[in-house]
């Protein structure tokens, strides 16, 4: 039993989230004090969970000195590396696995982060990457089977053998992520051999094979733990250790796979398995849909078994009789929403389930199902986010129980399209399928070129452009409307919100003249938080202006190394001397204030959260 819960306690402290870290390390410390009594145990784990903690440094520069070589290639990118790191190279249709390659230069890995939206920036830094190649040359390129078998399958453009073969998938999805395809062609080649010879033997010649193929093709994460779990059955004979053997291995092997779904989902499905209750086993499968790719997909949930069979099948006919067929599964499609909450809710179910006691099972399953499908429409705070689309403004305002949704500017880039790429997937994730108004500050391509793209992609109830327009909500309403304006800038829109006791301050690219007219007009403008104008350009922001508000926290939407050199020095100065609190996009991401009966919650993308209450912080 003590090397099946060191397993455990090992998965639990290599993962690289420290917010999921946290709940799960209460978890087991509870299980582990209830369910043994082992205050060696708690010992261990807690100095290994605090190792781990804080540990977490990046690694030192890569050496650009020393060659490096091709490791992996996936879809729009490939991975090359030297003893000293490894690094993202682009334009990978025309590397090879093995290619030696020669790093001219380099820079960071840049991701706009905005919550649940996929950043390839925290994708590489789960791994440990950070840097990309700016230029590159390919030193010699490898000539051998492995290569020749890839040139000849990636020349038959069939998207099918790329995602089973090699991992190179247009879409994720949980057939895809477990490596289905070839695992089932392998269990098959099992139970045959088992028909004439004894297990062991099939799973000696299973397990050779598993090798085999991965030499020729790749060696996936999703083969890796096959190999694993399969030589795991020839060493041991009790389950337990089975388990906690491919467990350690594939941790040790990849250090910072433990989130890996090819490896969470065999090591519930095991746990699960143990219990006979297949309804439990297919409620955990719905939940790592939901948590892996924020839909439930009832169609390959309901007939995964059949569809491994019939991916085994279908790669053993494209292999043995070449022929072109475009597979497309019926989509029964669900959107969920999951958080870091219902994480925690379901730890209080699992640990129930852990120690056996049976009661509340059920009502805790029904409650943590509920939040998934329906967490937006039974949400009691109001929400303001500031969406990171880089250099330019975005801002979304939703009243509890998603009453009513509203966009304050829709920036555009010359780039890439913010709407398709960013806005529209983050108000999907939120539940978010009707803007009741859209707030335009004034005519500039980085505060309304989404416009018409918007309006493509989601219905649009009312487009205000005017601050003499009237707005339809009592909580907000737009200041200085009769204004001397010299320039498209000091046009904006400057709207005012107040709720839940906190007030907001959206200044559009309004300049100091338009503050000293608003400082003329009104009496006082109480402010929690300040939307910095002008991304923080030095024609925005003055001193005076700044000290006569006194904003509490300062969101400034700019992005990163921009030309304009956003935010001034100046503007940043005049912040600090009112001890504001400065939230730049560039620097911690997109910004979530969430607000409650005069309590203020703060989060960002890049992990750094806060609290106010009643204006004391």
């Amino acid at each position: 039993m003590n090397f099946f819960v060191l397993a455990l306690c090992f998965y639990l402290v290599t993962i690289p989230d420290l917010y999921y870290a946290f709940f799960l390390f209460v978890f087991l410390i509870l299980f582990l004090w209830i369910r043994f009594h082992q205050k060696k145990l708690l010992f261990l784990f807690l100095s290994l969970f605090l190792l781990n903690s804080v540990s977490k440094l990046p690694p030192p520069a890569l050496d650009l000195s020393k060659d490096f070589s091709v490791v992996t290639i996936k879809k729009g990118y490939a991975l090359a590396s030297n003893r000293s790191g490894t690094i993202v190279l682009y334009e990978p249709e025309k590397l090879h696995y093995q290619d030696q390659i020669r790093v001219h230069s380099s820079r960071a890995i840049e991701s706009l982060g905005n919550f649940t939206l996929f950043s390839f920036e925290k994708h590489m830094a789960s791994q440990r990457i950070y840097e990309q190649a700016d230029d590159y040359t390919i030193l010699a390129q490898k000539d051998s089977i492995k290569n020749r078998l890839y040139d000849n399958f990636k020349s038959k453009n069939d998207p099918f053998f790329m995602s089973a073969l090699y991992g190179i998938h247009e879409k994720e999805s949980m057939i895809a992520s477990l490596g289905v395809p070839v695992l089932a062609l392998l269990n098959m080649v099992r139970s045959t051999i088992k028909k004439r010879w004894d297990p062991r033997k099939a799973q000696w010649i299973t397990l050779v094979l598993a090798v085999w193929y991965g030499s020729l093709f790749v060696l996936s994460s999703s083969l890796i733990r096959y190999i694993l779990h399969t030589f795991g059955k020839l060493l041991f004979d009790d389950w337990k250790h089975q388990f906690s053997f491919f467990v350690i291995v594939y941790l040790l092997m990849i250090p910072y796979g433990s989130l890996d779904l090819c490896l969470v989902f065999p090591m519930l499905s095991i746990l699960l398995y143990r219990t006979g209750n297949q309804v439990w086993q297919l409620w955990i499968n719905t939940l790592l849909q939901a948590f892996y790719f924020r839909s439930i997909d009832f169609f390959q949930l309901l007939f995964f078994s059949f569809l491994r069979k019939i991916y085994g099948l279908l790669l053993i006919g494209k292999l043995l009789v070449p022929f072109s067929l475009h597979v497309e599964l019926p989509s029964w499609q669900w959107k969920v929403y999951p958080n870091v909450l219902i994480f925690a809710l379901f730890l209080f179910w699992l640990f129930h389930w852990c120690i056996g006691k049976k009661r509340h099972q059920i009502q805790l399953a029904l409650i943590i199902t509920v939040s998934l499908l329906f967490a937006p429409y039974i949400s009691p705070f109001f929400h303001v986010f500031a969406i990171n689309i880089g250099q330019g403004d975005c801002f979304l305002l939703v009243e509890p129980f998603n009453r009513s949704a509203t966009m304050i500017d829709c920036g555009q880039n010359l780039y890439r399209d913010n709407i398709e790429e960013i806005v529209f997937p983050f108000l999907e994730d939120r539940g978010i399928s009707k803007l009741d108004l859209l707030l335009l500050t004034h005519d500039d391509f980085d505060h309304s070129g989404g416009l018409e793209s918007l309006q493509n992609k989601i219905e649009i109830e009312q487009i205000i452009t005017d601050s003499s327009q009237k707005l339809p909500y009592p909580f907000m309403q737009n200041l200085l409307i009769d204004r001397v304006a010299e320039d498209e800038n000091e046009t904006s829109l400057i709207t005012y919100i107040q709720y839940d006791g906190f007030r907001y301050l959206f200044m559009g690219d309004a300049s100091a003249n338009i503050e000293q007219q608003l400082m003329d007009q009104y009496t006082s403008i109480p402010c929690d938080v300040l939307k910095v104008g002008h991304h923080g350009s030095n024609t925005s922001s003055s001193k005076r202006f700044i000290d006569w508000i006194v904003p509490k926290f300062s969101m400034i939407s700019v992005g990163k190394d921009n030309r304009y050199h956003h935010p001034s020095p100046e503007v940043i100065a005049n912040l600090n001397d009112v001890s504001s609190i400065i939230l730049q996009t560039q620097d911690v991401g997109a910004l979530h204030f969430m607000t409650w009966k005069n309590h203020l919650f703060l989060e960002t993308d890049a992990g750094y959260y806060g609290y106010q209450y009643n204006g004391d912080t």
